[in-house]
């Protein structure tokens, strides 16, 4: 059953990266360093959160199992 939640998320994940992609190549003309990483990293960035919000809408429950290693793994860090 996760594996139909996570691949209808996943989905989500490309439509939506891709229509980002496709929106910003058509607004953005210019071909410099920094055009071409925002045509990069904000459909990936994009893709992500509609990603972890479909996971947490089909009530995926590994999603939440991640969540709590992230959190500890930046909890136990020494930040001094």
């Amino acid at each position: 059953m996760s594996f139909g939640k996570v691949m209808v998320a996943s989905a989500a994940l490309g439509l939506t990266s891709y229509g980002v992609y496709y929106a910003l190549s058509r607004e953005l003309i210019s071909d410099g360093l920094i055009v071409r990483a925002v045509e990069a990293f904000v459909p990936i960035a994009a893709g992500g959160i509609v990603f972890l919000a479909a996971c947490h809408l089909l009530g995926i429950k590994e999603l939440e199992q991640v969540r709590r290693s992230v959190v500890a793994k930046f909890a136990s860090r020494d930040l001094t």
